[in-house]
């Protein structure tokens, strides 16, 4: 949370336009008439004159910053007074937080300067030096400016503050010419011009962006701009603290990393509420889904931000003090590895580069429907949380990073639960404005009068859903009972068939499937596991990518001892509890390779059947080649067996089973897997058996 806060003042504080001291309070007092008052005298004429150089400004910094250390440490070490030790104190925190951000450096100086000067010019008025007095007035209101530049950025106090210096170095000549000091004089006067001439460059800045702002093109992108440097809403963001990355291991304990996974996040803006966050190389990466609204939303924003005059993006930036330089368009393939040198050729993305800040990837075809509504964004790793709400906001997807309010999740909640018993209703309604914009109350209102029996079934399952994991911090609502409900109308289990028979390695992707769950094409391809499926490529374009296909299986298949030729071919099979259905599924009686496309007059996802009607109709009429799709990962203990077609495929997988220690033994001796004993989870047969049913405690 220290770091948070540090980036968090680092981000609001402002890069000035040009630097600023006292620097009279750096530098010890001195004797008159001395060689150090000479060295004194010289320093003081230069300091202002370097410091237009803004790469001096941290040097300036810090030299100074120890001198002001020093310059008090020794007032205290001879004079001892509670004045000495505040300014000592003040000193040595300006000289840390100048190593810790440049900007808070300034802040602490400069609130020191403020201070010393607002004393000093009580003091004198105090006393009756009305002169000295006025003079340090004046420099209190140019560090309070200084100050509100710092936390503002506004180009009006900078103009402002630039006049007030102005005055000031002007009220210095006639000082200076009093004393006899040309040298002195004739710089005050350099820099009084310097100023004057800086404050009309800035005047001219202020009509320019207030030509901008009359410029409705250029509005919205503005509004956005500003909106990103709002970040209080992120100082206690659970987003800000470290959260190791999940790591799942192989059959052969090579690690995979899953990222680090928040939930509860994103409001209406991403799907399921799940963010996923990847260290890589010297990149932080964010990888997330949005909803379809948002997504038509976004395909807009993009347009507009092309279509706009890239020179004038430029200095718009500029003038509103964006830490982003500059900004390009360009389509590239989908880096979908969280390593990029790997990418997707599936689907062309637009990669938005944002200079000074990150990079935003975001799938530029629909005709792709698995990668379409995908975002991915890159930063630099040095870069912190809000720097990231600042990439994001230029795309209004900065709500991305905010906590859900508990109206976000019961709306969640609803839409999976309408769309979990009546799919075709819940997939246009969740496709309309009104089902984010609607209370809850007309949303569940609303749901009822598309589908009457909602009402039992929010009273019925609502209260009861709770959190389930796909991944270690990756979460999606489950509803106790559905598995049961499912059972009484005749499910008893879901089957998968391994493929990989036919590159020989059957067996190590049951291994691995043992290990680390079933996961889907787009988790195993974002995360390096490159094996593919029966129909990997066409997932992408389908939109099926982010689900793992298995069949269902029903009473009836069980007692009729169903032949398991007629589902896909492959040496070994894996049977699953029907409880992997409880957090949502979608189906179809026929191979449909589980499209959810809804372009070129495809209606099939959209005319679905509920989990309800799927399995009474499958148990009256079973299609061989049904499917059900699962929700990115299978967790290894959904696993209730596994099916072989001999003895001698059963003593081959043992065996390997055993060689990546998948084979334990119990308190008693006897050999299990995943907590079952070996001849109740490995069954032989080329038909179903009734008994295996029974093992199905679902």
């Amino acid at each position: 949370m220290t770091n948070n806060v540090s980036n968090y003042y680092s981000h609001i504080l402002h890069d000035p336009s040009y630097y600023q001291r006292d620097y009279e309070l750096d530098l010890p007092q001195v004797e008159q008439t001395s060689w150090a008052e000479t060295v004194k005298r010289i320093t003081l004429i230069a300091l202002p004159f370097l410091s237009f150089y803004k790469p001096f400004g941290f040097v300036i910094s810090a030299t100074l910053g120890a001198s002001r250390v020093v310059t008090h440490l020794v007032l205290c070490w001879r004079t001892w007074t509670m004045s000495h030790l505040a300014q000592l104190t003040l000193a040595l925190l300006a000289f840390t937080c100048t190593f810790v951000r440049f900007e808070l450096g300034l802040l602490v100086t400069t609130l020191s300067d403020a201070a010393v000067s607002a004393a000093s010019c009580v003091y004198f008025l105090w006393g009756g030096g009305y002169a000295q007095g006025v003079e340090a007035f004046l420099h209190t209101l140019s560090s309070l400016l200084y100050l509100s530049i710092l936390t503002t950025g506004a180009l009006e106090v900078i103009f402002f503050s630039l006049l007030v210096q102005a005055l000031i170095h002007l009220y210095e000549v006639y000082r200076e010419h009093e004393k006899g000091r040309w040298p002195e004089m004739i710089a005050k006067m350099v820099l009084s011009l310097l100023r004057l001439y800086q404050a009309h460059d800035l005047y001219t800045q202020i009509l320019r962006r207030d030509f901008f702002l009359k410029m409705e093109t250029f509005a919205s992108l503005i509004q956005r701009i500003q909106k990103g440097q709002q970040v209080d809403h992120l100082i206690d963001s659970p987003l800000s603290q470290e959260k190791a990355e999940v790591q799942l291991f192989d059959a052969e304990g090579k690690p995979f990393v899953f990222g680090a996974h928040f939930h509860g996040t994103g409001r209406g803006v991403v799907k399921g509420l799940n963010l996923e966050f990847h260290k890589q190389g010297e990149t932080t990466q964010l990888i997330f889904k949005v909803n379809h609204l948002f997504r038509d939303r976004l395909e807009l924003l993009m347009s507009e931000m092309k279509d706009l005059n890239q020179q004038q993006v430029q200095e718009c930036l500029q003038l509103l003090g964006s830490h982003a330089k500059n900004v390009e368009f360009s389509l590239v393939p989908m880096p979908l590895f969280s390593d990029e040198k790997q990418s997707i050729s599936f689907n062309s993305a637009w990669k938005i580069s944002f200079e000074g800040l990150g990079t935003i990837f975001v799938g530029a075809s629909p005709d792709c429907s698995g990668l379409y509504d995908l975002v991915k964004v890159e930063i630099p790793e040095e870069k912190n949380l809000y720097r990231l709400h600042e990439l994001l906001s230029f795309f209004n997807l900065d709500e991305t990073l905010c906590q859900a309010r508990l109206e976000d999740i019961e709306r969640l909640k609803m839409g999976h639960l309408f769309r979990i018993f009546y799919p075709k209703e819940a997939t246009l309604l969740e496709r309309q404005e009104r089902f984010f914009t609607l209370s809850l109350e007309e949303l569940r209102a609303e749901m009822i009068q598309k589908a009457p029996l909602m009402e039992e079934a929010f009273k019925t399952h609502l209260p009861q859903m709770e959190l389930r994991e796909i991944l270690p911090g990756r979460l999606r609502y489950g509803i106790p009972g559905l598995a049961d409900e499912v059972h009484k109308l005749g499910g008893r289990a879901l089957i998968a068939t391994v493929t990989g028979v036919w590159e020989g390695g059957a067996f190590e992707r049951t291994a691995s499937i043992l290990k680390m769950g079933m996961l889907s094409t787009e988790m195993r391809y974002r995360h390096g596991i490159m094996t593919s499926g029966l129909s990997s490529g066409a997932d992408f374009y389908l939109g099926s990518s982010d689900s793992v296909f298995t069949q269902f299986l029903t009473k009836n298949n069980f007692e009729n001892r169903l032949n398991l030729r007629e589902l896909y071919w492959g040496d070994v099979k894996i049977l699953f509890s029907l409880k992997a259905l409880e957090t949502g599924s979608y189906q179809y009686h026929f191979d449909n390779f589980g499209t959810r496309q809804m372009r070129w007059g495809i209606l099939s996802y959209l005319h679905r059947p509920d989990i309800f009607s799927f399995a009474q109709g499958e148990s009256q009429d079973f299609n061989s080649d049904n499917e059900v799709m699962l929700k990115e990962r299978i967790d290894p203990s959904m696993v209730t067996g596994l099916i072989v077609p001999d003895q001698n495929v059963r003593d081959g997988l043992l065996a390997h089973l055993k060689s990546v220690g998948l084979v334990c033994s119990n308190a008693e001796g006897m050999e299990t897997i995943l907590g079952t004993a070996v001849q109740d989870f490995i069954h032989i047969g080329r038909r179903l058996d009734p008994k295996w049913a029974e093992l199905d405690s679902h």
